[in-house]
This record gives structure tokens, sequence and C-alpha cells, in this order.
């Protein structure tokens, strides 16, 4: 059985980089925008389709599940239809780091080490996103934390409906990292050391 990492992360807390960085150090697959690029190759839907719908707009209103048929589906569960299929199919291919999108809960039968990043220092978000993203630097601190919510409640909202779980609860996964007090090299380091002992 393939060995497969799964991140989930508040935005601007590191996540994806610990996610990289961790891949890189193992020699595995990573899949982040990779899989939006692959969803589109199997499911017809245009990139810029499958980004709007696919952490977000959530339609309200359908009795949805990871099994089920396109048929009167929102376009929100159809990506997240896609997705899933393509989560599964990647996790087959070999060992892996997947970032975000529900991939902990779609893969929660296999030997799946789930990770979740965040960082209760918001000034020190802000700051990462600065630095990431120099056009942001036209944004008000104020408006950049109103933005970190925004993106937060919208991940939290889009975990909660697809998988019937609390994005943010502990339980939920194997490690939780605060960033605000470990660094990012650190963070990879602990992961390491706990996938090299399970």
């Amino acid at each position: 059985m393939n060995n497969i990492i799964t991140i989930s992360r508040q935005f601007s807390s590191g996540g994806r980089e610990i996610g990289k960085r961790l891949a890189d150090s193992l020699l595995y697959a990573y899949y982040d925008a990779e899989i939006i690029k692959k969803v589109a190759e199997e499911s017809g839907f245009c990139e810029s389709y499958i980004e709007k719908y696919s952490e977000a707009n959530i339609t309200r209103g359908y009795n949805y599940t990871f099994g089920q048929t396109f048929s009167t589906l929102s376009p929100s569960d159809q990506v997240q239809i896609a997705q899933a299929k393509v989560i599964r199919e990647l996790s087959t291919k070999g060992d892996c780091v997947i970032v975000g999108r529900c991939a902990d809960y779609i893969l929660k039968d296999s030997n799946n080490f789930k990770v979740f990043i965040y960082s209760s220092d918001m000034e020190q978000r802000i700051k990462r996103c600065y630095d990431k993203v120099p056009a942001d630097k036209n944004k008000t601190e104020k408006e950049m934390q109103k933005m970190i919510k925004s993106i937060d409640k919208t991940r939290s909202k889009n975990y909660n409906y697809y998988t019937g779980q609390d994005w943010e609860d502990m339980t939920n996964y194997n490690l939780c990292i605060d960033t605000s007090v470990v660094s990012i090299k650190q963070a990879v380091a602990t992961i390491l050391a706990c996938c090299n002992n399970k």
C-alpha cells in the first residue's frame, strides 16, 4: 500500500510550502494545483471553472455524497465528485503528499497520515500573504485579515458540507501544527519524524 500524507491547512499558514518541502524530502509525488489540471483533463471542465467551484460557492439544497452521479448536481458538487475521483486515482500511483481538497476524508480508508497546519498569529499570516503575493501589498492589514478569515470560513464550510466533519476538529487528524510557534523547517522535520515512527 502506498504511503500518503494529506495536508489540510488554514490560509496563509504555510501548509502548501510544508507539503512541497515534505514531498521533496521524501521523494514523494506532490499534488496541489496539479489536481486541477488532472480534473480538467478527465472531466472536460475548464481549469477556471474547477478553481471557482473547488473550494467555494457551495450550492445548498442537494443531498450530496461522494458516490453520486452528475445528474441534477450543482456545479460545486460536480467538481467535488471529479476531484475525489482524481485524488483516489493519484493515491494509487505511488507515495504522495496531497494538499487540501478534503483529501484526508476522501482517502480515509487508505494508509493516509493526516496533518492539519494552522497559525494562531494573524499578524504572521498577514505578513506571509504580503511576502508571497506582492499585489497584496495594496491591501491594508484590516483588508488582509478580512480576506484570510473569509477564505478560512469558506474552507471550513466546504469541508463540513462534503465530509460531515468539523474542519478544525483536531481529532480528524494524526498531527496538528501551529506555525506561529513552529517554523516551516521544524514542521517538516516533525512530520518526517512522525511518519518514520508509524
